[in-house]
């Protein structure tokens, strides 16, 4: 009786084993995304990237055009009352070295920007009057500010900047007070970047 009892036992403990076995088989077998091997090492396998993770990367990956030291910089200045383009060609300042166009355009906002890479940018602006207006950079009221050589309808002040003369140095000051003269826009535009910079 007690032999019948655990052959009984054994019969049910293999149907089940059976049982299990063939459950597991179908679910593989039915299932075409996975084969028996990667259920096996389910566990032990990296998570696949997902699209997003893809694009980030190749986000990263894209390098941003920034101005370099090398980076040849060309200002074209058109005027308007002789219809004259002026052109220079410089190293970039100090400044501007790492930015990218979104940032050149940010700050020079009255420039069009007309090329960004990496060897050339090229920045257009157009300016009043004449390239050949004369003028005379100095101080008003504790700023530095710009004036006509000869005096135009009448007024001699063209403009007062933001910068006060006492943010600069002892040297500049002087130069300031003394008076520079200066020839064409564009070279008053320049001197005045960087005194505004």
């Amino acid at each position: 009786m007690k032999r019948l009892a655990a052959a009984i036992i054994l019969v049910l403990l293999g149907a089940v084993v059976l049982g299990v076995g063939a459950y597991f088989s179908y679910g593989i077998f039915n299932n075409p995304s996975q084969k028996p091997e990667q259920l096996a090492n389910t566990a032990l396998l990296p998570e696949t990237p997902k699209d997003t993770d893809i694009e980030a990367n190749n986000i990263k990956e894209e390098e941003i055009v920034k101005i370099k030291p090398y980076t040849k910089m060309i200002y074209e200045y058109y005027y308007k009352d002789d219809r004259n383009t002026e052109r220079s060609e410089e190293e970039p300042p100090h400044f501007m070295i790492g930015k990218t166009k979104e940032e050149m355009e940010i700050t020079f906002d009255q420039w069009e920007i007309v090329k960004f890479t990496e060897e050339e940018v090229i920045m257009r602006r157009q300016m009043e009057g004449s390239s050949a207006q004369n003028y005379i950079v100095g101080v008003q009221d504790g700023y530095v500010a710009v004036f006509y050589n000869e005096a135009i309808d009448g007024a001699k002040i063209k403009e007062i900047t933001d910068t006060p003369v006492s943010a600069l140095p002892e040297d500049e000051r002087q130069k300031l007070l003394d008076g520079i003269s200066i020839s064409g826009e564009e070279a008053l535009m320049r001197l005045l970047e960087d005194y505004t910079s």
